[in-house]
């Protein structure tokens, strides 16, 4: 399985022919579901709350603005922050771009239009635009990334009290964060906090890193750190964020910062200023390193072993939705095994972490570009 730490730099995947062609014949044929068959593309739990001079007006305006709002979402999330780039995609008519909205909840009065909704855009025609902008872009979600924030004061270390300041802006940031980087955290219990204690984590105690990653189903560790320093004669604020794989190996250094507490530091802006720094460079390493490949695709072979034609369906449809995933076609299909071409748009690894968060695991085979596909069993 690919690691972060690969995307961020030292300061930082014979049967009968009428049997085959109904095969076929089932998988192009839609599916109609209101689940958006990418997530990347995807935008849930939108709040509309908008005025105009009719019910029926309200409700234009605020499906528009939140289309519009959604589709920049998705826009910042899978490409490089630019603000040409950004301005080129956000040019164009948003609207043109859905494929399904999904209305959760909604009250139409008079003048007003209440409403709570979810947005799925068409992949294949995002990716277009993109294409004709000649944008790069990824839409791979990494698999869980563990934030462990530590807070030191002269009073002692906190890894698990309530009501401290930076230990509490990382609990809202992981409850909020919607971009390809999927980040978790523990939540504070009296039985995290004996087996987990606060010291051993400051020392970054490898068994310690190892225990809380377990705990948390997490593959890495964004290890957090602040403290106040007030050995000097001007106090000092010290940050730091560092990259530990879930054995508790450290893999690199994503952020630095010390600052004076001069009477204008400001514990909130300093803190906020980190968690941006650090986060950037986290998700745009995991980005540039999972960008869509347009041109030059590779191709693979997939084999897969199955009991009905319904499963064969399915795992058809399961392949289709991977983003890495450009183009898939039958090579052979029997009662019991099916093979199949995919031209890839990423790397195998990406296949087998988009795969691998279905419950399937894609193992390599008895030839080189030969993989199997089967379930997770563990």
């Amino acid at each position: 399985m690919p690691c972060l730490m690969h995307y961020v730099s030292q300061r930082v995947l014979g049967v009968h022919s009428i049997i085959l062609i109904f095969c076929l014949a089932i998988w192009c044929m839609p599916v109609h579901a209101e689940t958006c068959p990418n997530e990347a593309y995807s935008v849930t739990g939108i709040a509309i709350d908008s005025n105009a001079v009719t019910g029926t007006k309200a409700r234009e305006i605020g499906i528009a603005d939140a289309t519009e709002m959604a589709f920049a979402k998705v826009i910042d999330r899978m490409i490089v922050p630019d603000k040409d780039a950004r301005a080129l995609m956000q040019s164009l008519p948003a609207d043109s771009f859905v494929d399904f909205f999904h209305i959760t909840s909604e009250n139409a009065l008079a003048q007003r239009y209440i409403a709570e909704i979810d947005i799925c855009f068409d992949a294949a025609r995002v990716r277009g635009a993109l294409m004709s902008a000649n944008l790069q872009w990824a839409e791979l979600f990494s698999p869980p990334v563990l934030l462990l924030p530590i807070w030191q004061e002269p009073a002692g270390v906190r890894v698990w009290t309530r009501d401290i300041l930076w230990l509490n802006r990382w609990q809202d940031f992981s409850k909020t964060t919607d971009k390809l980087v999927r980040f978790t955290i523990l939540e504070p219990d009296l039985a995290l906090e004996r087996s987990l204690p606060a010291r051993p984590l400051l020392m970054r105690d490898k068994d310690m890193l190892a225990k809380a990653a377990k705990a948390a189903g997490a593959v890495q560790i964004v290890w957090l750190y602040a403290g106040l320093d007030y050995r000097k004669s001007l106090p000092e604020l010290t940050m730091l964020a560092e990259l530990y794989d879930a054995d508790g190996g450290m893999l690199a250094v994503v952020g630095q910062e010390q600052r004076p507490l001069d009477g204008q530091t400001n514990l909130h802006v300093a803190f906020d200023a980190f968690q941006e720094d650090v986060m950037n460079v986290i998700e745009q390493s995991w980005r540039s390193s999972n960008f869509y490949v347009v041109d030059n695709r590779d191709e693979i072979l997939i084999s897969v072993d199955i009991s009905s034609f319904t499963e064969w369906y399915d795992i058809r449809r399961r392949l289709a939705e991977i983003a890495g995933i450009a183009d898939l076609s039958v090579i052979s299909l029997t009662a019991k095994k099916g093979s199949l071409r995919a031209q890839l748009s990423g790397s195998v690894e990406a296949v087998q972490l988009g795969l691998q968060e279905q419950g399937y695991e894609l193992v390599s085979g008895f030839a080189a570009g030969h993989y199997a596909l089967r379930l997770e069993t563990n």
